[in-house]
């Protein structure tokens, strides 16, 4: 498979400087082209009983894997960095990372939107 561009999504609202860099830190080693948006900060939507803010960033870089390889290797960095299969549930994101999208692909259009401004300046 040729290279593709992959932009993705990062966030936290537990620990959240260090969940990032500990999902920095393993995303630049599996992509080392990464480049990385600043962080920011955002409210939560949607959690009921967790008000913690969020840390979001977006990153963007090339791969020849597919976007299931791509999916399956986020989210084994997931786990490695905390996360749990009841985070959700318990309104605690230790980290959640996304594809967004792959090649011309976009795979999550709300998410792809919302981060627009952001991906248009990595």
């Amino acid at each position: 498979m040729k290279e593709v561009h992959c932009i993705i999504s990062l966030g936290s609202n537990t620990d959240a400087s260090h969940h990032l860099q500990q999902a920095y830190n393993l995303l630049v080693r599996a992509y080392p082209n990464i480049t990385f948006s600043p962080i920011k900060e955002t409210e939560p939507i949607g959690m009921h009983h967790n008000h913690s803010p969020f840390y979001n960033r977006v990153a963007r870089f090339t791969t020849d894997q597919d976007a299931d390889e791509v999916r399956a290797a986020l989210k084994v960095m997931e786990r490695f960095c905390g996360r749990r299969p009841d985070d959700k549930e318990h309104e605690t994101i230790h980290i959640d990372i996304d594809l967004l999208a792959h090649g011309d692909t976009i795979i999550k259009p709300m998410d792809f939107a919302q981060y627009q401004h952001d991906i248009e300046n990595l």
